[in-house]
């Protein structure tokens, strides 16, 4: 054999090479991603956590936040700084879900969901009156991801009202 041919069979062998590299470079990157879109999918989930264990605590908790979903402005000052807490982790929440959809990490149907949950909430009338006033807190696209998510949805009231039938 001459050195010609070795030398083609060598470039051969070594292009075969880089194409098996890459073939197993995007086979592990489809992997990655699937396995981060798995976890924003499941972090999603639990990002309602917090607010939900918070409402669902105590007998307290869930009058502050009933009432403060009718008038945000009724509650006393420290019931206001409360749920104003509570409020703005939950909208940091929904931020995380909006750029991770944006990312091409989360699916749409969970975002949907999401929207949706922050549209009933905030669509209340106390929920309208904290948002006036907190939403300039947010970046602009979160503020336009809010803003359209409460024309988009019917208040929690409407949504869930065997939970508020008697009202605040």
């Amino acid at each position: 054999m001459n050195w010609d041919v070795a030398g083609d069979i060598s470039e051969i062998i070594g292009a075969a090479a880089v194409v098996v590299s890459l073939l197993y470079l995007a086979v592990q990157v489809r992997q990655s991603t699937e396995l981060a879109r798995s976890q924003y999918h499941t972090n999603s989930v639990t990002l309602t956590n917090p607010f939900q264990n918070w409402k669902s605590a105590n007998a307290e908790n869930a009058r502050i936040f009933r009432e403060g979903m009718f008038d945000f402005r009724a509650l006393s000052v420290d019931e206001r700084i409360i749920l104003d807490g509570v409020l703005m982790a939950f909208v940091m929440s929904f931020k995380d879900v909006l750029e991770a959809r944006d990312r091409g990490l989360m699916d749409d149907a969970t975002y949907v969901a999401w929207a949706g949950y922050v549209g009933t909430t905030l669509g209340m009338p106390g929920g309208l009156t904290w948002w006036e006033y907190g939403r300039s807190n947010f970046i602009p696209k979160l503020q336009a991801a809010i803003d359209a998510s409460i024309d988009e949805y019917p208040p929690y009231d409407e949504l869930m009202s065997v939970i508020f039938e008697n009202g605040p």
